[in-house]
């Protein structure tokens, strides 16, 4: 197989990738896993041939960082508390810092692109489910709704960051017109889908990808303009007007709460059914745990202070990598996610992983630099998103997480290194 149809075969099948992240918790099959999990090791496979094939590789100082990150996670089995829990994340760590780098060798402007389409597209399959679950009255939890097998808290959240990436790729002019289409009814149906979840985090999220709507509106001619945002307003009203009232308000109290928060005023909900965290969980049944609280800022800040309290202790190794659940058990009774990605690396990790972490987010940020000025400011604007997502999720072993890091910078993609394959390098 030559270099190039190794290649594109590569391209196909990482972008069909892509494509079943945002649903991968819809579809597994019995004995192998998720539908993801399958086309990504089909795509790694496709991607080590074309390797093997062309036998030079592209390198970024954003691996060597990530490797370190991942290392140091591996070196805390030796010390974790949890050390079954220390491995399953190592692995997934391992597996994760792979799919990046994979990524990476195959990612030119035009593949970044069609990945951001992709990944758009993939989130029209959660809409569609939400509806669909919305229409037959099948809560997730009282009066919110979300895609079967999914979180609705993870579900809102990928649909808010596909939100200026679908309007980034409606800006080129190549797209195929039913690509574009599909692209621009995504938007009021993705803004009512995240109002149907009750997010809060998601409301957030969404709240600032209208940022983007409106850089995409300022992009237009003034005829089409208009004609774009009557078509996302009036779509968006008929919509929102079957959206059930409660879970509408549970949105637009996000803000309130967050006063709340600042002004250490503890007093919200108390009978509130539980939620998931926003970037998932990482216990499989801390997602349904029956707590009142489970949900509220409020109930989070005792977490959170558990987690503090843990950290202090092991500030310079932390407890193990995914041991979070098991640190805080022995301080509030029963293991919780850390619903924050740095108190959850703080403490897992201690100060030289949550270091680690941080350097990898700012290079990702440092290298929008490199990106074209025309998708600078929603890719900056995808990645701050992400970002805040990181204060109230702990999402650092996602999927959805390390694209959208590895995104920007497959713009740096400029040197590359021989492969030994025990043949002779090209020059």
């Amino acid at each position: 197989m030559d270099a190039q149809r190794s290649d594109h075969l590569a391209r196909l099948v990482l972008l069909l990738f892509i494509f079943s992240i945002p649903w991968e918790e819809m579809v597994v099959i019995p004995g192998v896993g998720t539908l993801t999990k399958i086309l990504g090791a089909l795509g790694a496979f496709c991607v080590l041939i074309f390797l093997a094939v062309e036998r030079r590789a592209y390198y970024h100082i954003f691996f060597i960082v990530a490797g370190a990150f991942v290392a140091w996670s591996a070196l805390s089995i030796g010390w974790s508390i949890n050390r079954d829990a220390t491995v399953l994340r190592v692995v997934t760590y391992v597996q994760l810092l792979g799919m990046a780098f994979l990524i990476f060798q195959v990612a030119d402007k035009a593949f970044i692109k069609h990945a951001m389409v992709a990944f758009s597209l993939g989130c029209w399959v959660l809409v569609l489910g939400t509806f669909h679950q919305f229409v037959l009255g099948i809560e997730a939890h009282h009066q919110r709704f979300s895609a079967p097998g999914t979180n609705p808290n993870t579900l809102a959240a990928a649909i808010a960051l596909a939100l200026p990436m679908a309007v980034l790729a409606m800006r080129d002019k190549s797209l195929s017109p039913w690509l574009f289409i599909g692209l621009l009814v995504f938007v009021p149906a993705g803004l009512i889908t995240i109002i149907l979840t009750g997010s809060r985090a998601g409301f957030v999220l969404m709240s600032l990808s209208l940022l983007a709507l409106c850089g995409y509106l300022a992009s237009l001619s003034r005829r089409f303009r208009w004609r774009t945002l009557l078509f996302w307003t009036m779509a968006t009203v008929v919509l929102i007007s079957v959206t059930p009232l409660e879970t509408a308000q549970r949105g637009t109290g996000t803000f309130s709460e967050i006063q709340a928060l600042l002004f250490s005023e503890w007093e919200v909900e108390r009978a509130e059914s539980p939620e998931g965290d926003a970037g998932g969980q990482d216990l499989p049944h801390s997602s349904e745990i029956e707590d009142k609280e489970a949900g509220t800022l409020s109930s989070r800040t005792e977490i959170w202070s558990a987690g503090w309290q843990v950290f202090l202790d092991n500030r310079w190794a932390g407890v193990g990598a995914g041991a979070f659940a098991s640190a805080v058990e022995n301080v509030i009774g029963q293991p919780q996610a850390p619903h924050n990605v740095y108190l959850g690396l703080s403490v897992e990790g201690g100060i030289p992983g949550l270091v680690l972490w941080l350097l990898i987010m700012m290079i990702a940020l440092l290298a929008c630099r490199d990106v074209p000025e025309e998708a600078r400011k929603y890719l900056a604007l995808i990645l701050v998103m992400l970002f805040l997502m990181f204060l109230v999720g702990n999402s650092e072993w996602r999927k959805m997480t390390w694209l959208l890091l590895v995104l920007p910078v497959c713009f740096s993609r400029k040197k590359r290194f021989p492969l030994a394959f025990g043949l002779e390098s090209k020059t």
